[in-house]
């Protein structure tokens, strides 16, 4: 069964749920925690008011892996909003290009979503007061995630009332969604958050050849009215009104080209007030209770969610993984877990395959996904929830000493390098050349910046630099018994070079660690060349030959 297929089923059983869910349950199955046999945990600050945390559990259910997101709401400089992706929420993006395009620190996945015809969110998206998708109608509306201008957080419900005005004729006619795919005989709003281009005549076959009606909107004056033609740029200052079906009589007999217009909308709760809003599954923790209102995804799945702390003053958005290595929850336990994150309220976003989570140091340019997505890689989604740091840059307030490798051998050499951060955790250039490195737990010995461990056990390694320390540990493994090189052949022409590439050493127990070039004998037979550097040099000598490399008594061919 293909992916498409299992999609169009999962969407078919989806309306199902939200048809049965009008009148929503609020109460739900205790969730008991399983017993924690072992936890790891470590965190890091993306920026001011913005910490990163990792932790693995593994439960009397199996393994769980949690990654979360903490956002101080006090914190000036912490911001959260909506992601789109660069070609609009029709086009679909991994979290980890969103991340990276619109330069936040962190971010998620987002709202549920269809897949067909075009695929839109379900629910509601507000970013920076602006509604980016509309919410559903108050029958089948869903939760909402949302944030004022303040940075109160609240979960609820929203409405909405919507219309566009011809300043000529006074005539209105009701516009029913923003940025949503439909089948049904409904008039559209889609602005360049939906994408590049509209609807068109290629949408008919969608709506059993139904009329499209595009009234193109530039500036707020009717610039052209189109009856299923093909597909129009949607104006960066404008919008473009479609109608579908029989809705197209309303729009004909309401503007006409160059009408001057307005589009209406009110919204519930008040979208003057509301800086950021995002559509979610259910309500899975009210008030210290776990409860589970109206998307429920049955099983041990992966989740997405976002948590309230009781003083209102902390985010704590998570996800955990599933159907790998770990084991998924259900939306229960997940609302239990974000209870002892220490969530009060809580709310689901999509799950499954969609769960996601990337982060991007500040230092860095591309963010990176620290979750382990079900699928095997990032599924593209229609939007997501940033995390951005403001914070202005200021001096050097700490620094951290880092090495490519936290493992090494007996008499082999790790070199280590410090990155400086102000007060807000934003990067500060240092000069490595003018760290000072100690060492301790081991016997060995430092030059500069590279540590030489001569006994196994856990090296502390700490750097000092303007007066400010930091420290890491190093596992320094006894002898190597096997190397790994990269490859076992290759070939190559007369009078060039290759790399040969990272090699690694493991130890009686398996445990792998990297080997310097610096820390190995290499040897060429055959008069075909020489190593340096961990570069083969080919000679004007064709023929065979055999690299052979040493290290700590052993010997691989």
């Amino acid at each position: 069964m293909n992916k498409w297929f299992n999609k169009f089923l999962f969407s078919s059983f989806l309306l199902f749920i939200l048809v049965l869910s009008l009148n929503p349950v609020l109460a739900a199955e205790p969730a008991d925690m399983p017993f924690v046999i072992y936890e790891t945990s470590n965190s890091q600050y993306l920026g001011s008011g913005i910490k990163y945390e990792n932790i693995k559990k593994f439960t009397s259910d199996g393994w769980w892996n949690l990654n979360v997101i903490r956002v101080d709401l006090t914190d000036e400089y912490a911001e959260v909003k909506g992601l789109v992706g660069q070609n609009g929420i029709s086009g679909r993006d991994t979290v980890s290009n969103m991340v990276t395009n619109s330069k936040a620190v962190a971010g998620v996945n987002g709202d549920f979503f269809n897949y067909t015809p075009i695929p839109y969110s379900l629910g509601t998206l507000v970013s920076e007061g602006k509604v980016i998708s509309s919410p559903r109608d108050k029958e089948l509306a869903l939760p909402t995630f949302f944030l004022d201008f303040n940075n109160n957080p609240d979960i609820g419900f929203f409405d909405k009332n919507m219309s566009i005005t011809s300043l000529n004729s006074g005539k209105s006619v009701k516009v029913h969604e923003i940025n949503k795919s439909t089948t049904y005989n409904l008039v559209i709003y889609l602005d360049s958050n939906w994408g590049p281009k509209s609807f068109g005549n290629e949408y008919r076959k969608n709506v059993n050849n139904a009329d499209i009606l595009e009234m193109v909107v530039v500036n707020d004056t009717v610039q052209d009215i189109r009856i299923n033609r093909e597909a129009v740029a949607i104006p960066k200052n404008g919008y473009i009104i479609t109608a579908i079906g029989s809705s197209k009589d309303a729009v004909l007999n309401s503007f006409q080209i160059g009408d001057k217009v307005k589009f209406n909308i009110n919204m519930t709760p008040n979208l003057d007030n509301i800086k950021f809003a995002i559509g979610g599954g259910s309500v899975i923790l009210k008030d210290g209770q776990v409860t589970n209102t109206h998307i429920n995804i049955a099983g041990k799945q992966p989740r997405t969610g976002i948590g309230i702390s009781q003083d209102r003053k902390e985010l704590i958005i998570a996800t955990i993984d599933g159907k790998n290595t770990y084991i998924g929850v259900t939306q229960e336990m997940f609302g239990a877990i974000l209870r002892d994150l220490g969530a009060y309220n809580a709310i689901n976003l999509d799950g499954g395959g969609s769960t996601t989570m990337a982060i991007r140091k500040l230092d860095e340019d591309v963010a990176k996904v620290v979750n382990n997505p079900s699928e095997g890689t990032q599924r593209k989604v229609v939007n997501g929830v940033g995390v951005f740091s403001n914070a202005p840059k200021g001096e050097l307030s700490y620094i951290e000493v880092y090495t490519d490798d936290s493992k090494m051998f007996v008499d082999t050499t790790r070199s280590f390098f410090i990155k400086g951060y102000d007060q807000y955790h934003n990067p500060v250039e240092v000069d490595n050349s003018k760290v000072e490195y100690t060492f301790t737990g081991v016997d060995g010995e430092i030059s500069g910046n590279k540590f030489k461990a001569k006994s196994s056990g856990t090296a502390v390694v700490q750097a000092a630099y303007e007066g400010i320390t930091s420290s890491i540990e190093v596992k320094v493994l006894g002898e190597v018994k096997s190397i790994i090189v990269p490859m076992d052949r290759f070939s190559l022409n007369v009078n060039s070079k290759k790399e040969i590439g990272t090699i690694y050493g493991l130890d009686k127990n398996g445990y792998r660690a990297k080997i310097y070039n610096e820390d190995i004998m290499w040897t060429v037979k055959g008069n075909v060349g020489y190593v340096e550097d961990g570069v083969f040099y080919s000679s004007e000598n064709s023929g065979a030959g055999a690299i052979t490399l040493k290290e700590i008594g052993r010997a691989h061919v």
